[in-house]
């Protein structure tokens, strides 16, 4: 099983993927995890991802460079969990990073993303706004453009036709209990 968390930033992504992966279902089931993390590239790359102050072009080549490390961690796994779909990825291209024109180059991205995305057996969709938004200094804190992101996301998702659970509860357990349930863990 291929499961993928999305969602805007500060939407409990991580969070979700670590109590899931300390519940007995998750344990039983051989589920593991990949994180990316995007912190370090965006360090790495010095970045501010929130648009205002890099070029598009470096947030582009941000966008390719994860994208690729996320097709390599993923190549040879069966049974795994991740805190960042593609859709995701997909969706900030889209916000942030082309301004909403898609030129080839958008094409390509988009079409890798989607490409990515159907090779996970459910999406997990947590919508902007569920719990308070937490700013790390690494994600954008524009509340007008994560829920823009939040819409392009479920855009992606329905457009793609891709299987997905949307959480709206902001408690912890019960978002765990969603999941599992839905999950039939």
């Amino acid at each position: 099983m291929k499961i993928a968390l999305t969602g805007a930033s500060s939407t409990g992504k991580t969070t979700l993927m670590e109590d899931l992966l300390e519940t007995a279902s998750f344990k039983d089931a051989g589920i593991s995890s990949i994180k990316l993390d995007i912190r370090k590239i965006i360090d790495s790359m010095h970045l501010n991802v929130d648009g205002q102050r890099s070029s598009r072009s470096r947030l582009r080549a941000f966008q390719w460079s994860v994208l690729r490390e996320k097709i390599k961690n993923e190549a040879h796994l069966k049974c795994f969990i991740t805190d960042r779909s593609s859709v995701d990825m997909a969706a900030y291209w889209i916000a942030r990073d082309s301004d909403g024109r898609l030129d080839k180059e958008s094409e390509l991205y988009l079409s890798a993303c989607k490409e990515v995305a159907s090779k996970y057996d459910i999406h997990i969709h947590l919508p902007f706004g569920s719990i308070p938004f937490i700013d790390d200094g690494k994600r954008p804190t524009s509340e007008s453009f994560n829920q823009k992101t939040c819409e392009m996301i479920e855009s992606l998702l329905e457009k793609w036709k891709l299987p997905y659970l949307s959480l709206t509860p902001s408690n912890r357990n019960q978002r765990v209990d969603a999941v599992l349930n839905h999950l039939s863990l």
